[in-house]
């Protein structure tokens, strides 16, 4: 207690005049004793992916974890995926809660590395460094298979340990990204090793196109602008666009009773209305959450999502509208 009541008055010291803003947090997180370990688990802000997975598998383990899934927005979009004892456990993010336990806790499980999808401090992070103990471990939410050196290798990121799906990933981070043999955890992303009980295949297809960087803007606390006019004018959109209201394609899904659902990237769902499916009979907008077991083929163009096709061994089609872009360098990979 002494020495606790010895670092709040050096907090009110140096960080009363460096970074006044900074002080309710490293007071309060002091005087909020766990006596357990905390594991945060953390997905982007609209998805349900690894995190929530990895959430389901380890909460109800006897291993004096104390474990919390961070959500986003309202309790009410996702509390239907928990059941009522994992919902005690859900954490909103921002939290004065999530705050606290984020400079306790021990890990921090993500299926996504940007710092602001998980971190409720964002840039002020720095003012709270040297209270926090965690270890970052990257579940990733699809294959690594894009060469994004800027964005995952070693020196750029806080990544402890690094969940891998593949003998490629591994000898493509240890020769390029400078990641040692200790960092990975080889044992797959989490949503591989789930099979949804009853899927049967269906009539369907799966339209997923991955997002373009070039198409809308960076990722500001947690949001992103969109660029209208660029998006509407764009390879990407205007092929896309004759292609689902082809008569050539209508046809072809009618003759053979098929369905096709499109399911644009969640950094795009702000983009939806644009493409005007409504009248569009067996075409749909699709993004609830999707069982890949009920699609006969998967059509997409460099999206990861590919990969879980690829464990299903369902027959995968590839589109790039817009491969000009692409190779001159206008997303991410």
């Amino acid at each position: 207690i002494i020495d606790m009541a010895k670092d709040c008055v050096y907090d009110l010291g140096y960080y009363g005049v460096k970074q006044p803003a900074s002080l309710v947090y490293r007071v309060l997180s002091r005087l909020y004793f766990k006596r357990k370990k905390v594991w945060l688990y953390s997905d982007s802000n609209g998805t349900i992916d690894n995190a929530y997975h990895q959430f389901k598998h380890d909460f109800n383990k006897n291993d004096g974890i104390e474990r919390y899934y961070v959500y986003h927005g309202s309790i009410n979009k996702v509390k239907d995926k928990f059941d009522d004892k994992e919902q005690k456990a859900l954490l909103k993010f921002k939290s004065l809660k999530h705050k606290l336990l984020f400079i306790k806790c021990d890990k921090v499980i993500s299926s996504f590395s940007d710092l602001q999808v998980y971190c409720p401090y964002n840039n002020g992070i720095k003012w709270y460094r040297d209270l926090m103990k965690y270890d970052f471990v990257y579940l990733q939410h699809g294959i690594l298979h894009a060469n994004l050196l800027k964005m995952y290798a070693k020196e750029f990121t806080e990544i402890s340990k690094f969940v891998i799906s593949s003998s490629f990933e591994k000898e493509n981070l240890t020769k390029r990204y400078h990641y040692e043999e200790d960092d990975f955890i080889e044992c797959g992303m989490p949503r591989m090793g789930i099979k949804t009980k009853g899927a049967k295949v269906q009539n369907k297809i799966l339209y997923a196109p991955s997002w373009r960087k070039y198409l809308i803007g960076d990722l500001v606390n947690n949001k992103r602008t969109l660029k209208v006019k660029q998006f509407l004018n764009s390879s990407y959109f205007k092929e896309n666009y004759a292609l689902l209201h082809s008569k050539k394609l209508h046809d072809l899904l009618e003759k053979n009773n098929l369905v096709l659902e499109f399911k644009l990237h969640p950094i795009f769902k702000d983009y939806s209305k644009y493409f005007e499916l409504d009248d569009c009979k067996n075409i749909s907008l699709n993004f609830d959450k999707t069982v890949i077991e009920e699609y006969k083929v998967f059509i997409t163009d460099f999206s990861s999502f590919q990969f879980d096709f690829v464990n299903l061994k369902r027959p995968i089609i590839y589109f790039v509208p817009d491969m000009i872009e692409f190779n001159a360098g206008l997303h991410t990979y």
